[in-house]
């Protein structure tokens, strides 16, 4: 399901630690607060809504680019994340999701050419593993290249990883390839528009893939704080029907 990776506020804050060899005093760090909305049947009988809100960290210090993501969830439908099936009964389940940990560094950084970036995250699994509208239970791992390329009047972006499933009891998944191409373009001055197309294998012989397209726009609204709202169709059983939120960034 899509809704982005988060937990408690005092397990971002914990998850900090990871900074402290980076200089946090002395480096760019940003704080974002987000609501997500994803609705779909996910290949299934019945509709399916997640409702997240994610609390996220990101610190660059160098080459390097360090983020953490916590969520608290409410989703409500009869999706079973473990093994992809329908349960009988609708239900209700909210609490704090999985933990999002990750690092990237830039092998190229040249803001006005190409830019490349290498990196790997993990996903926690900190959220209660009975709750399975909104957790699998357990931790995945994945490893991912970025390319960015700035022309005078756009930019273009990609991403190819491969990610490493935890498998809950009785259950197995394949290790799937995943990817994301987009474009942005400058509107005015702190203002962007974009799209992006993303892209995953499926994790079973019977499952479907992720395929979603995204649009987002991005504006500064001072020179600490940015707005970001995004709305996305899915293209695949896989993905949600549709999807949106708002992002709000403050960078100390």
């Amino acid at each position: 399901m899509h809704y982005p990776p988060r937990h408690l506020l005092t397990a971002v804050l914990a998850s900090c630690t990871l900074l402290v060899p980076f200089g946090l005093a002395n480096a760019a760090t940003s704080m974002s607060l987000g609501v997500d909305y994803a609705s779909g049947d996910y290949g299934t009988a019945d509709t399916t809504g997640t409702l997240s809100v994610p609390i996220s960290l990101k610190h660059t210090a160098g080459a390097w680019t360090l983020r953490a993501s916590l969520p608290y969830v409410r989703a409500e439908g009869t999706f079973n994340r473990n093994d992809g099936t329908t349960l009988v009964a609708k239900r209700t389940e909210s609490g704090i999701g999985d933990l999002t940990v990750g690092a990237t560094y830039a092998l190229i950084d040249n803001p006005d050419g190409y830019s490349f970036d290498i990196g790997g995250k993990t996903k926690i699994a900190t959220a209660d593993k009975a709750k399975t509208l909104i957790t699998t239970g357990e931790s995945d791992f994945s490893l991912m290249v970025d390319v960015f390329r700035s022309f005078s009047n756009m930019a273009v972006f990609a991403t190819l990883g491969y990610s490493v499933k935890g498998e809950p009891a009785g259950v197995s998944y394949k290790s799937p390839f995943f990817s994301s191409l987009g474009v942005s373009m400058p509107l005015k001055s702190g203002h962007t528009l974009g799209a992006a197309w993303d892209y995953r294998q499926a994790l079973t012989n019977t499952g479907d893939p992720i395929s979603e397209v995204t649009a987002f726009y991005s504006m500064k609204i001072s020179p600490t704080n940015k707005m970001q709202f995004y709305g996305v169709v899915g293209l695949s059983d896989g993905s949600p029907d549709l999807g949106g939120g708002i992002v709000m960034t403050h960078t100390y």
